[in-house]
């Protein structure tokens, strides 16, 4: 199924945050890593009283299943701004977490999404896919079908809701980003990645267009 939604900007930057940090010791480098390190941010953010992304999590094969995230993560990959053998940040993902750096200090919301994707990272990310799937598989977690009962995530019923975070009213939802930042990260999110290149013409024409438009306007 194809939802087609347009990628929310902060889901973008926790999963650059989240992917970058894993990197650091290991690889995101399968599906079932993809799903469950989310999930277990998630599963910690709404034990804090926190949505720390929106990425909606059903019961399904494996466990704990997000299409969005599944979409998000392929256009991230196809917009250049993760690499698919690795999750790393690339360029242009690495200049996004650059931007979004001021917005995110003077949030204490994005402060702590970032730190329990932190955290989360560290404790799990050197874990295989298959043994971060036997470990949700035994967690025991509240699940929104079944009105938030706690249930062991091996026996929730397929396709049951587990978490939806943008539809909480009891977590507090992250969005630190002002208009400028928004604008800039979205303008750099659908950028071509050569006109970050110096050497490329892409690049050269670019500066050039720019210069030109600028000595318009300040004539």
């Amino acid at each position: 199924m194809r939802l087609r939604r347009q990628i929310a900007l902060w889901d973008a930057v926790a999963l650059l945050a989240l992917f970058d940090e894993v990197n650091k010791s290991s690889r995101v480098d399968g599906a079932l890593k993809i799903q469950k390190l989310p999930f277990l941010a998630e599963l910690e953010g709404q034990r804090q009283g926190l949505a720390v992304a929106s990425f909606p999590f059903i019961r399904y094969h494996y466990g704990p299943y997000s299409a969005v995230l599944q979409e998000d993560v392929s256009r991230m990959q196809s917009l250049g701004l993760i690499a698919p053998s690795s999750g790393a940040p690339t360029r242009k993902g690495r200049y996004i977490l650059e931007v979004a750096q001021d917005n995110i200090k003077k949030s204490p919301d994005a402060e702590m999404a970032i730190s329990i994707l932190r955290d989360i990272a560290q404790r799990y990310g050197r874990w295989s896919g298959s043994r971060l799937k036997e470990h949700v598989y035994r967690l025991t977690v509240p699940v929104r079908d079944a009105g938030g009962q706690l249930m062991v995530v091996k026996k929730i019923p397929h396709c049951f809701q587990i978490i939806t975070p943008a539809a909480e009213p009891n977590l507090r939802q992250v969005d630190p980003f002002d208009d400028d930042t928004r604008t800039e990260i979205n303008s750099e999110i659908m950028m071509d990645d050569s006109v970050l290149d110096r050497t490329s013409p892409t690049y050269r024409r670019t500066i050039s267009d720019a210069l030109s438009r600028l000595a318009e306007t300040c004539s």
